[in-house]
C-alpha cells in the first residue's frame, strides 16, 4: 500500500499558501474537511485538510512557505502518512542535478 503522495508545486501554492493533493491520491486523507498535523523540517503545523472543489492542506502554511524562499514552481513535495487522518509529514524532494537525469 502506498503511504505517500507527490505534488508538483504550482505558482498558486506560494500565492495562496495551499498544497494541493491530486484527487487520485485522496484515499490517504480524510474524506471531509478536518484539522490535521503536518510535520515539517521547521515545526509541526496544525493545519486543515480541505475537501471541496480542490483537496489539500489549507491553513497556517504561510510561515512554512516563507521559510522556504527557494521553493519554486515545478519542485516536488512529498507528503507521507504518519497516522491516517491525523498526522502527515511534508518534505521537499531534492532536485536531481541536470547531469544525472539521463
Amino acid at each position: 500500500m502506498n503511504t505517500s503522495v507527490k505534488s508538483t508545486v504550482q505558482p498558486s501554492y506560494k500565492r495562496d499558501y495551499f498544497i494541493y493533493v491530486p484527487k487520485k491520491d485522496c484515499d490517504l486523507f480524510p474524506a471531509f474537511t478536518t484539522a490535521v498535523e503536518l510535520e515539517t523540517d521547521k515545526s509541526t503545523i496544525r493545519t486543515q485538510f480541505y475537501v471541496g472543489s480542490y483537496r489539500g492542506f489549507s491553513r497556517n502554511l504561510k510561515p512554512w512557505f516563507e521559510a522556504h524562499p527557494e521553493l519554486e514552481a515545478g519542485d516536488t513535495l512529498c507528503i507521507t502518512v504518519r497516522e491516517p487522518g491525523r498526522r502527515y509529514r511534508l518534505e521537499i524532494q531534492p532536485k536531481k542535478p541536470k547531469d544525472l537525469l539521463s
